[in-house]
């Protein structure tokens, strides 16, 4: 990642705090965190931003124009924006917007910004919430508190 501009959507969250962490110590370009801060909290960024001038906005992903302006140059995509799993089952059409409707968008912003790569953290199991990988009629949960 030395020399890479970053994206980390959701970056305030666990993960996404956690790879901006990291990526800061590999020398990139640039770090740029994007978070609502409805689960995220800055506090979770003190260490990256200790490393590294991460630079933080506030905004939502569903946010087209805001994504396309912060994709303006960026290398590498960490897509960690998630909303809680109860949440997927109240309200469908948000965890599509938030998980799934991103992508598009990101992968649409990454043409127009001739972005070499796109992270993307959650698989069918993660989505749907179960690992399929457990053997027929083993469905277990996965835990991972997002869908």
């Amino acid at each position: 990642m030395k020399g890479k501009r970053i994206l980390i959507t959701g970056g305030a969250g666990l993960i996404g705090s956690h790879i901006a962490e990291l990526a800061a110590a590999e020398q990139p370009a640039g770090i740029v965190v994007l978070d609502n801060f409805v689960r995220g909290r800055m506090q979770n960024l003190e260490a990256a931003l200790a490393a590294f001038p991460v630079r933080v906005v506030e905004g939502d992903i569903r946010d087209t124009a805001l994504l396309g302006e912060l994709m303006q140059g960026t290398d590498i995509v960490f897509h960690q924006a998630a909303i809680r799993i109860t949440q997927c089952a109240q309200e469908p059409r948000l965890a599509f917007d938030v998980l799934a409707d991103p992508a598009t968008h990101e992968s649409g912003a990454v043409r127009a910004a001739l972005v070499r790569a796109l992270a993307r953290a959650s698989g069918l199991g993660g989505m749907v919430g179960e690992d399929r990988r457990a053997g027929k009629g083993q469905n277990r949960d996965v835990g991972h508190g997002h869908c």
